[in-house]
């Protein structure tokens, strides 16, 4: 084992020292106190021995103390071992010379520590020769005390030819197969474990290498990262800068070139890149890079990331980019790629002015790149931290909407609908509500939004379509069976498997008559046969469908005519400039006399004041909602306002 031994070895010489020299120091004590107790000064040179003794004591306890102090990983720790049992066998080899060969336990003693000595040095001792010439001095030892000591190493009663001339060819026999064995062992373990290093070696580069690049990955940059947080704490007011950047276009060019071509196109530019970002560093970085951390990172399979100490001024002289960084990747791109497929992002955060801590920097390095604008391609942006906040603010709620959704903790409050003319309460619209526990109060602007980016709109709708039925069912009983209660359905759940789930449920219920479902205008130019299909089925279980917003979208006359809705909302932002602002005025006006050449009943949206009433009554407008009337209410509350026929008032509420 000539390669110096790995972690985990080192770790594994460390406990075994830390036991061995636990085991010795209990013997060398119990042999310390039996020598006091029942020899005393019978003994020649019985103080000399005393002394041999405590020495040992003393030796492996300081190396017991040093050995759980000091690192396995620190250099010093791989001579420790082997001193300690050169001392121990040295001062053992004393206490043999000083007892003269009178006590013939002493010499069984001797030998067998000799030979564990032997044992465990093939697993200090680095070199086969150490071990080998060990072996062989324990044997010259051997031969040596045998032939000065002969007629005292046993008592008078034992003291026969022939047992002394067996004991010492046993011993000797011992001692050379036991320096055989150890030996051979050794060579054996040292052409394993080097091998298994290189084993380990390669799976350690699959695991913290990039295959294609040969550049370390993100999962060496975290254990970098951990690394340089348990043993790096920069001076006061240190700055550290990481740089992130990502390629778009590779996933395109793997599919007209190959993945071959594409690698290989990635290492050019990687290897002229690297080279030019080191050059910037010298040149415009104080002090270049710390040791812990390698030139340049692939963190996933287009992001790439380089870590520097770095004033903020050598990074960003423009507060929007980094020129000279933007400038090298534009270079070799525009040399290396003429069809322009290629193009990229990038953009740095700095420690600790936007991160406590370098692991906190990749986080929001990786944020950037993942959250970027289309005006970004092509520069380095700086870290947003209000953007970053946002996005926390996001992932919170995603967790949040999770739980809620598999514990169905959404409820419903009802907006009403009033016919304009009459003031009589038509109906309502079902609007979801989200209180979090953790977050409080979460309005649907911002979580309805979520729930479609996360997936999770579509097991939303269906639990707040069980709660339409719940209320519908509570207005039946309650004898206001021609009132409607109107559902929005997001566009990006329209889907068979939604959809037939959906009929299901409506068929079962027995309560479509009573549904009415809100689609937006531009839903209607998406419509593609499977839905089309679902909605007459829906129509022909007595569910109305209205256009949400009209107005804000494509305003396609062809598309009303075609899908026959019955009901057409005109968006709160119309309502709002009338009757004051003229344009707005005569767009309404418009929307609602298309909306009766169609057949339609219009619902005017957000209506507030009584002059916004009024317009919309002197035209023709069938219902409104807004806060002129009701804010929208919880469920019992709905029922109240239906029993007591609230009248409006003439003013918007605070």
């Amino acid at each position: 084992m000539n390669s110096l031994p790995d972690a985990f070895e080192l770790a594994l010489i460390r406990k075994t020292f830390i036991w061995i020299s636990a085991f010795f120091l209990t013997v060398f004590s119990a042999s310390l106190i039996t020598t006091f107790a029942y020899y005393g000064s019978a003994l020649p040179l019985s103080d000399a021995m005393i002394l041999f003794r405590s020495l040992l004591v003393a030796l492996n306890a300081g190396a017991l103390l040093t050995a759980l102090r000091i690192k396995a990983t620190d250099a010093a720790f791989l001579r420790l071992p082997s001193l300690v049992m050169m001392a121990n066998f040295a001062l053992s080899l004393m206490i043999v010379l000083s007892s003269r060969g009178n006590i013939t336990h002493q010499m069984g003693i001797f030998f067998v520590q000799a030979i564990i000595y032997l044992m465990i040095s093939g697993l200090f001792f680095q070199s086969q020769v150490r071990i080998l010439l060990y072996g062989l001095t324990l044997i010259g030892i051997a031969i040596v005390i045998f032939e000065l000591f002969p007629e005292r190493l046993f008592s008078q009663e034992l003291d026969a030819e022939g047992l002394y001339v067996t004991m010492r060819w046993v011993l000797l026999f011992g001692l050379s197969s036991a320096t055989a064995l150890v030996f051979i062992t050794s060579k054996i373990a040292g052409t394993v474990l080097i091998h298994t290093r290189a084993y380990a070696e390669q799976l350690r580069k699959l695991a913290y290498f990039d295959h294609d690049t040969g550049l370390p990955n993100g999962l060496q940059l975290e254990q970098d990262i951990r690394e340089w947080e348990e043993n790096h704490r920069g001076p006061a007011g240190e700055r550290m800068a990481m740089i992130g950047f990502r390629l778009d276009g590779l996933e395109a060019l793997n599919e007209t070139d190959g993945v071959e071509a594409t690698n290989s196109l990635l290492k050019t530019i990687l290897r002229l890149y690297v080279p030019e970002l080191e050059r910037l560093a010298k040149e415009r970085i104080e002090d270049g890079a710390p040791d812990t951390f390698k030139t340049l990172y692939r963190v996933e399979s287009n992001s790439f990331i380089f870590l520097t100490k770095a004033p903020q001024a050598a990074l960003a002289p423009e507060p929007s980019q980094t020129p000279l960084l933007s400038g090298i990747i534009q270079r070799l791109l525009a040399d290396h790629h003429g069809k322009g497929v290629l193009t990229f992002h990038g953009g740095f955060s700095f420690y600790p002015d936007e991160a406590p801590s370098i692991r906190q920097l990749f986080r929001n390095i990786l944020n950037l790149l993942h959250n970027y604008r289309e005006e970004n391609k092509g520069h380095f942006i700086a870290f947003n931290p209000g953007l970053y906040k946002d996005y926390l603010r996001q992932e919170a709620i995603r967790v949040e909407l999770q739980r809620a959704i598999k514990e169905n903790d959404f409820t419903l409050a009802f907006q009403p609908r009033v016919a304009v003319a009459s003031g009589r309460t038509m109906g309502f619209e079902a609007l979801a509500r989200w209180t979090s526990p953790s977050l409080g109060i979460v309005s649907p602007a911002e979580f309805i939004p979520l729930t479609e980016k996360f997936s999770l709109i579509q097991t939303l709708t269906l639990q707040l379509l069980e709660k339409t039925f719940e209320f519908l069912r509570r207005l039946h009983d309650g004898s206001h069976n021609g009132l409607r209660v109107s559902l929005n359905l997001s566009p990006g759940i329209l889907n068979a498997d939604f959809l037939d789930l959906l009929l299901g449920r409506v068929e079962e219920s027995g309560l479509g008559p009573s549904l009415e479902l809100e689609i937006t205008e531009g839903l209607l130019m998406k419509l593609d046969p499977v839905v089309l299909t679902a909605f007459h089925r829906l129509k022909k279980l007595g569910v109305d469908f209205a256009i949400d917003d009209f107005g804000t979208g494509y305003s396609n006359l062809g598309y009303l005519q075609s899908f026959e809705a019955e009901i057409l909302k005109i968006d709160k932002r119309f309502i709002d400039g009338t009757p004051m602002d003229d344009k707005n005025s005569k767009l309404v006006t418009a929307i609602l006399q298309m909306a009766r050449s169609f057949g339609m009943t219009v619902v005017a949206e957000g209506v507030e004041y009584k002059e916004q009433r009024d317009f919309l009554l002197e035209n023709g407008c069938d219902q409104i909602q807004g806060y002129y009337y009701s804010k929208p209410l919880a469920g019992p509350d709905a029922l109240e306002f239906i029993a007591r026929g609230k009248k409006p008032s003439d003013t918007a509420p605070s």
